[in-house]
């Protein structure tokens, strides 16, 4: 049976953050379109942090971590390089 825990009350919370980029995608400017993205760069923050955090305390293994910090690391690298593409457009 798998290990199930929660490492902080927002549980709740997670469900919606993946749908603060398509949000922002619908709204009217590129400025607004930035900050939606900016909030997403926030919760990967903070999702780094979970995953440090579960490594440490052995929720998974270390090939198991790697993995999942460099998926993460990617992520959160595709998700700068559109904020800077989209500001760079906007100064246009």
């Amino acid at each position: 049976m798998p290990r199930a825990f929660v490492l902080c009350g927002r549980e709740a919370g997670r469900r919606e953050e993946p749908a603060v980029v398509p949000e922002g995608h619908r709204r009217r400017s590129t400025a607004e379109y930035v900050r939606f993205l900016d909030i997403s760069s926030g919760s990967a923050a903070e999702l780094e942090t979970q995953l440090l955090l579960a490594a440490e305390l052995r929720y998974f293994d270390k090939n198991e971590a790697h993995s999942l910090l460099a998926l993460h690391g990617e992520v959160e690298r595709m998700l700068a390089a559109l904020m800077r593409s989209l500001e760079e457009r906007a100064r246009r």
